[in-house]
């Protein structure tokens, strides 16, 4: 007997045997066992998910020679037959070797005639956006009142290039990408039936690259066993699959975040002698940086591959890591123009090095500044009015918005040490001690100086605020104006002229 491949020897036979698609099943059984039947269903959703699939179990449903049903019995004539594609009633059409109208009149002729054998006569049309829009109207009449023997199956990996008026007249049901967990979980079950020496963690990767499709997983799994001659492990599977170290990944974005070019271009070198798919490469960079984009408004300690991210989400700034990201979708995008892939690469990676921003993600003055702060005043109550003359800098450049803003700009510095700074604000602006406000300001001085600090704030007296300083300088530019234009002599000659009086509060300073 000739061997036959997983995909095909594990496909479906009936709804509970399909995985991940519990949405689409239970509405189909519940309507087989109403009996409430429509005329057309179109199934749509990528490759490899089980739209084929879920219609030739529905066509089986349908001509279950015991009685319409959502469990098919499988052993009758008509169940058997559709099972080994010979049941006369079940025409499959490929439409994209099909596309032209006069083969579409032709497929429709047949239409009124009843089932042979069946109790449906069911026309399953594979690819049906490959059809001509000649096609399309052709179809259009029997697809919105056909004979009741007929039921028409769609099934399509692009539905928005189906007619409005097609889609209309069907029952549409979008089949989601499988999940990963579920992949592997069918993957388990199918090495331990087919007795496959395979762990159970070696399929993970098997399962990730499928990306939703579990045709795809299964192939793979035909490939990663002839690969291996029968012994499939970690190595074996990474070899195959193209799959490379993180750890690699991860050093160069450390090196990124260092500014530092020449272990960047040393770890992409390391990187080539494993002949990578730089495609895929590129890809799982990006994954990186996403879960390091996550990793900053989410902290997470779950294990040392998440530590290892949590350690660079706090050295990154948000901005880096969105403007890495949208470099490396750029330079996915023109990789595939490179004559040299590994220069596209590379040149990606240079590019995020060159337009880091000027104010990077590690302040070092900033940081060495706030040290030298810190070394002094360690644990030790300092005067209001010093300390907003010697640390006011401390609080100067935040990246802070909103309530937390005005909180700068309307307190004092009481005191500062290595795990906490100290503020003082008047009670007019009591409404700035929140909790949600002083933590807003605890993770901007935290983006800042790569350091966590504790924000106490308390009511009592301040001296001059960076709110005050900026009234009394408006007020000095205001008075400024007001005098300029009252002495001018052309203001005075115009006063005279009119008996016109200058309001002065309308003198506004440009």
């Amino acid at each position: 007997m000739s061997y036959r491949v997983l995909a095909r020897k594990w496909r479906p036979l009936t709804f509970e045997d399909l995985v991940g698609q519990e949405h689409v099943t239970q509405t189909l059984v519940n309507s087989l066992l109403k009996e409430r039947l429509h005329h057309a269903y179109l199934f749509t959703g990528t490759r490899g998910v089980g739209k084929t699939t879920v219609a030739r179990i529905l066509a089986k449903s349908l001509n279950c020679l015991l009685k319409i049903t959502p469990k098919p019995c499988g052993k009758c004539e008509a169940c058997l037959a559709i099972d080994e594609g010979r049941f006369v009633d079940l025409i499959e059409v490929d439409a994209a070797s099909r596309t032209k109208v006069e083969q579409t009149r032709e497929l429709l002729e047949n239409v009124l005639y009843a089932p042979t054998n069946g109790r449906y006569k069911v026309y399953l049309i594979d690819e049906v956006h490959m059809l001509s829009t000649s096609s399309f109207n052709a179809l259009l009449k029997t697809l919105e009142e056909p004979p009741d023997h007929v039921k028409f199956l769609l099934a399509t990996t692009e539905s928005s290039k189906i007619p409005v008026t097609v889609l209309s007249r069907c029952l549409q049901f979008n089949l989601k990408a499988i999940s990963i967990n579920d992949i592997q979980k069918q993957l388990i079950k199918i090495s331990n039936e087919e007795g496959f020496d395979i762990g159970s963690s070696s399929l993970l990767p098997l399962a990730v690259a499928a990306r939703g499709s579990m045709r795809d997983a299964l192939s793979l799994l035909d490939q990663a066993i002839s690969f291996s001659g029968g012994a499939v492990t970690d190595a074996v599977l990474n070899n195959m699959l193209g799959v490379i170290d993180k750890n690699n990944l991860l050093r160069m974005i450390k090196a990124l975040a260092q500014g530092d070019g020449v272990e960047l271009i040393k770890e992409v070198n390391l990187l080539d002698e494993l002949s990578p798919d730089y495609f895929k490469t590129l890809d799982e960079f990006m994954v990186i940086l996403q879960k390091i984009a996550v990793l900053q408004l989410i902290d997470s300690d779950q294990d040392d591959a998440v530590n290892e991210l949590n350690d660079l989400a706090h050295v990154l700034s948000k901005e880096d890591v969105q403007l890495y990201y949208q470099i490396a979708l750029n330079g996915l995008r023109d990789l595939s123009s490179c004559i040299d892939v590994r220069s596209g690469f590379e040149m990606t990676l240079l590019r995020m090095l060159a337009f880091r921003p000027a104010e990077s993600n590690i302040d070092k003055n900033s940081e060495l500044s706030l040290k030298k702060k810190l070394k002094s005043s360690t644990d030790k109550a300092i005067d209001s009015s010093e300390v907003s003359n010697k640390d006011e800098s401390i609080l100067s450049g935040l990246n802070a918005s909103g309530m937390a803003k005005l909180l700068v700009d309307n307190s004092n510095i009481v005191s500062v040490s290595n795990e906490k700074i100290e503020l003082i604000i008047s009670d007019k602006n009591s409404h700035l001690s929140k909790p949600e406000v002083i933590k807003s300001l605890e993770l901007s001085l935290k983006e800042k100086f790569k350091n966590s600090f504790r924000v106490i704030v308390s009511i009592g007296n301040t001296s001059q605020t960076n709110t005050d300083k900026k009234n009394e300088e408006d007020d000095k530019v205001n008075s400024a104006a007001k005098a300029a234009i009252l002495s001018d002599p052309n203001i005075k000659a115009i006063e005279d002229e009119f008996d016109a009086i200058i309001e002065s509060d309308s003198i506004k300073p440009n």
